[in-house]
């Protein structure tokens, strides 16, 4: 499987502030001050339908809609698309909403991906929870440090919900990810019966802010997808965390998206600016668990970046 025969599907969540810097509407009834202006830039951007409403869940949405949200201001779904068209779609609407010069996406903002798994066995389920969470540093190491922190996507391996002294069956996997939404990943409108998706939360404001970080991780989720897809499944999980160069193995990019390499270079990019930032001793001290992994991580990255670059030859 490759990303030019990729059919799945997949749509996204860009939160961006308010235009007057606030984040819940002043009454009940409000929108947030500039969502009309941005919802003209989308229709204009795509020539296409753009919705507008009161916050509510989004499920199948046949247009882009833009909503409130009161953790920062407003909310941008995408309409479920796949491939390339996609990808192109998601490229314009960041591209042109950078273009709007009151919207800004501060660390209150994150950027969601769905991705669809109706054909997944249950098997395989347990099989893509265990593999997400054996990389899970790999996908948070090519976010800002200021997300590591962030309440509403902890990571699983954290987590008080799992032990690595445990082994975990489907039923109890899917419990403890649809319970709450705020984990790196989840499975809450998968277990809700609203859409058959898996939520990944991990990418911060940078990906509703630069087109390159938008498509490259939405890309690389789709690799990691389509690779679980391919295993025939386990019946139960044990977790624990990989080495970081086996990220790179068994997410095969090469393969994936074939001759073009711009996914490896974003990756490499990515990993080399975390390790430019040094420690993380200015950020939240209550999180020195944080500290503590990335430092004994250090080696580990400078060795997947090592590997990236065997990948373009």
């Amino acid at each position: 499987m490759n990303f030019e025969n990729c059919d799945r599907r997949f749509g996204v969540e860009m939160e961006f502030n308010a235009f007057d810097g606030l984040s819940r509407s002043k009454t009940l009834n409000d929108l947030p001050d500039g969502i009309y202006d941005v919802g003209k830039q989308i229709k204009t951007i795509l020539n296409k339908n753009v919705e507008i409403t009161k916050w509510q869940y989004t499920n199948n949405n046949k247009n882009w809609h833009i909503k409130p949200d009161s953790s920062c201001g407003m909310e941008i779904c995408s309409p479920p698309d796949r491939g390339q068209r996609g990808i192109d779609n998601l490229k314009k609407v960041v591209d042109g909403l950078a273009l709007v010069s009151k919207l800004s996406s501060d660390h209150r903002c994150s950027f969601h991906v769905h991705v669809e798994i109706a054909d997944f066995s249950e098997k395989q389920i347990v099989y893509m929870i265990t593999r997400w969470i054996n990389f899970e540093l790999f996908f948070y190491f090519l976010t800002n440090p200021l997300r590591w922190l962030n309440q509403y996507c902890i990571p699983l391996g954290f987590s008080s919900e799992f032990s690595t002294d445990t082994s975990y069956h489907f039923p109890s996997l899917l419990q403890k990810l649809s319970d709450t939404k705020y984990h790196s990943i989840n499975l809450y409108h998968y277990a809700k019966n609203k859409k058959k998706t898996i939520e990944f939360r991990v990418m911060g404001s940078e990906g509703c802010r630069n087109s390159e970080d938008a498509i490259n991780w939405c890309k690389l989720l789709l690799c990691f997808v389509e690779r679980c897809k391919s295993h025939e499944g386990i019946s139960e999980a044990r977790l624990f965390y990989d080495e970081l160069p086996n990220a790179v193995r068994f997410l095969n990019l090469v393969e994936f998206c074939k001759k073009d390499n711009e996914i490896i270079q974003w990756l490499i990019s990515k990993l080399s600016a975390v390790i430019d930032l040094g420690s993380l001793f200015i950020y939240d001290a209550q999180k020195s668990f944080w500290c503590e992994i990335f430092s004994n991580s250090q080696e580990d990255i400078k060795n997947t970046i090592e590997k990236l670059e065997n990948c373009l030859g």
